[in-house]
């Protein structure tokens, strides 16, 4: 096993090519005890694909988690507070798409090994790659929980679940936000190959990628049409005692997947369009409770002075 030879030291991600010519990325966020999807990990991200696009003698791609107890937990919300308007979320998110389609694109086949948490983001770069391995363990749970933020996936999660488990299944993660085990993964076809537990990941995602024999799988869509009679049943089912100005996201959820069933891509893609309206108004709401809060403290224990256009809190 030797380095991929990035360019430039990397502090998120270990990246090393076997003598089978199998790339190895293992994530390991610095500074987190748990594997998250910042901006400074997809910085790195970039650097890899530029390398790995760039490499003759490649013959797959494999990725895995670098940290114990855990794949990617999502992305690092605390992130989007700094996103301040709907086009700044826009731009963050074609960012990312940008590279999550780069590793769709790999010429090479790639799969990747779960164990443990891969929820939201993590769930969406792991649907990247051709093949999803994942273990047994109690604690695997595959999921999209960002409705529960008010909020749907945003990194092109939703068109590539759909690919694989169609319309019931999909919004049935999407709008509950309920994670699933190993065995209803393996069940819908969220995953692929299921694996004893951690260890046995590797052995089994490199027998795969040699087995292919350099040749790149072709994933088919599972449904060209999107599901009618599951749309109009979803929306019986969870929309019926929500507000919609209240509660926009899980009916902005069944009609993103009603509008883009026809194309997993154009699916994905789609939710550039819809995301960051959801999550600006998410963040006002936040800032409104806390402002909100603020103030009924501030009535109980300080008075409120204004000084070069900020509010001071002053002792009563």
């Amino acid at each position: 096993m030797r380095s991929l030879k990035i360019g430039k030291s990397l502090l998120h991600w270990l990246a090393n090519i076997d003598e089978d010519g199998i790339a190895w990325l293992h994530l390991k966020t610095d500074g987190k005890s748990v594997n998250v999807l910042n901006h400074a990990v997809m910085v790195e991200l970039e650097s890899i694909l530029d390398r790995l696009e760039s490499k003759e003698d490649l013959n797959g791609v494999a990725m895995l988690s670098g940290k114990q107890g855990g794949f990617v937990y999502g992305a690092d919300i605390n992130e989007f507070e700094t996103l301040k308007t709907a086009g700044d979320v826009a731009n963050h998110m074609s960012y990312v798409h940008g590279l999550f389609n780069r590793i769709e694109a790999l010429p090479v086949p790639s799969c990747v090994g779960v164990d443990g948490i891969a929820v939201g983001g993590g769930l969406e770069i792991a649907l990247t790659f051709d093949r999803l391995f994942i273990t047994s363990s109690s604690k695997t749970k595959l999921g999209f929980p960002e409705v529960n933020l008010g909020i749907m996936p945003g990194y092109g999660g939703s068109g590539r679940a759909y690919c694989r488990i169609g319309t019931k299944a999909v919004l049935d993660m999407m709008v509950t936000g309920r994670p699933i085990g190993s065995k209803d993964a393996i069940k819908t076809g969220l995953a692929d190959e299921l694996v004893g537990d951690a260890d046995d990941l590797d052995e089994a995602m490199r027998k795969w990628i040699i087995g292919c024999k350099g040749e790149k799988p072709i994933l088919i869509q599972l449904e060209t049409v999107v599901d009618a009679t599951e749309i109009v049943a979803a929306r019986d089912k969870y929309l019926k005692r929500l507000r919609a100005d209240h509660t926009p996201a899980p009916a902005a959820i069944i009609d993103h997947v009603e509008n883009f069933g026809h194309d997993k891509s154009a699916m994905s893609a789609g939710e550039i369009e819809v995301f960051p309206n959801l999550m600006v108004a998410v963040l006002r709401k936040i800032y409104d409770v806390f402002f909100t809060s603020l103030m009924r403290f501030a009535d109980r224990h300080v008075v409120p002075a204004i000084s070069n256009g900020y509010m001071l809190l002053e002792r009563a």
